[in-house]
């Protein structure tokens, strides 16, 4: 049987006439590490706060631990970790022992030290906390939550801040606290790689609404819905409908090419054909492969955006960048995805 931390119910908040948040369920599981996406505007640090306690919704409800216990109680036992570091005039070792002070629990010393030397941070322990770079301050906060040992860890973008090398480093170090010690954690984030690399389970907040939740691979690799598919990055949005369904799906797009595509449980109507470009390679093979002219290439980080122009669509794949690409401009070449990652979304 599933073990729920925390159950929100039937959550709204307005500001103004304004509604904000309309929840209907959200569930928390014990254990393991949730993700709320969403973009600007969509609610998601209010759903943050009022899981939190911090903020009173005007309609529903949370449940969590025990519910005879008072509201301080509980949020004692949470944690609030934001995306700045907000650390206090004092040393490093009097910010990390600040919620432990305050929650009258023992052990200070121990725990402190503890987790100093967990986040790598322990030579920093008698520095002035307030002349630190961000990614140091970071690290202190994060072990000012952790040394209370929560029973629930929130984390509101907490790389958001962070350049690409502290934020790459500390991720992989938060998902290695985060698995050894089965700490239940709900974050927000707007970088799809973190919600990869540290959600067990992921909520996508539009409008103020969840309007999915699965695995990441469920809502960032087959959303249900166009507006969210865009979203989290899915370029390849193509407009056409299914025109039969046998052991195979006949798609047609709307510029009047045919595919036959892998067997879904679809019906006869207008459809996108929904592909990231990050799971599509170049070359032909079983699945969805096309062949069209290459019309522009973009570096992107540190992989290689190559947009191919075929009948009237174009289609996007993002490959590790290779010298020999360079020679591929105004050439035809095939891309193709494997079938599992092909997905339509119905209109």
């Amino acid at each position: 049987m599933t073990d729920y931390v925390m159950i929100a119910d039937s959550l709204r908040f307005q500001r103004g006439n304004r509604l904000i948040l309309d929840v209907g369920s959200l569930k928390i599981q014990r254990g393991k590490v949730s993700a709320i996406i969403g973009p600007n505007g969509a609610g998601k640090s209010t759903l943050i706060r009022i899981l939190n306690l911090l903020q009173k919704p005007d309609a529903g409800s949370v449940s969590m631990f025990e519910d005879s216990h008072t509201e301080l109680e509980k949020r004692r036992r949470m944690a609030l970790v934001m995306q700045n570091a907000y650390l206090v005039n004092g040393t490093v070792r009097d910010n990390v022992a600040m919620g432990l002070r305050f929650r009258g629990i023992g052990e200070v010393d121990r725990r402190v030290s503890i987790w100093l030397e967990r986040l790598g941070i322990a030579s920093l322990a008698h520095r002035q906390a307030r002349s630190l770079s961000g990614g140091e301050a970071q690290r202190v906060n994060l072990a000012r939550a952790l040394a209370i040992e929560p029973e629930v860890l929130f984390l509101d973008e907490p790389f958001a801040a962070l350049d690409r090398e502290s934020k790459s480093i500390l991720i992989k170090e938060l998902r290695d606290i985060l698995k050894e010690t089965e700490q239940t954690a709900v974050f927000v984030s707007h970088d799809f790689t973190e919600v990869l690399y540290l959600a067990d389970w992921v909520y996508a907040l539009q409008d103020g609404r969840i309007t999915q939740e699965g695995t990441p691979e469920d809502v960032l690799v087959y959303p249900e819905r166009v507006d969210l598919a865009k979203f989290v990055g899915i370029e390849n949005l193509l407009p056409g409908r299914v025109i039969s369904v046998t052991d195979r799906v006949s798609w047609k797009s709307d510029s009047g090419m045919v595919f036959q595509l892998p067997y879904r449980e679809v019906k006869e109507g207008e459809y996108y054909l929904a592909l990231r470009p990050e799971t599509g390679r170049i070359g032909s093979q079983e699945g969805f492969s096309v062949s069209g002219k290459v019309i522009d290439m973009t570096p992107e980080g540190f992989n290689l955006g190559i947009l191919v122009h075929v009948d009237n669509m174009v289609f996007k794949v993002l490959t590790q960048p290779n010298f020999a690409y360079q020679q591929l401009m105004g050439q035809v070449i095939d891309i193709c995805w494997d079938e599992r990652f092909i997905h339509l979304i119905e209109v």
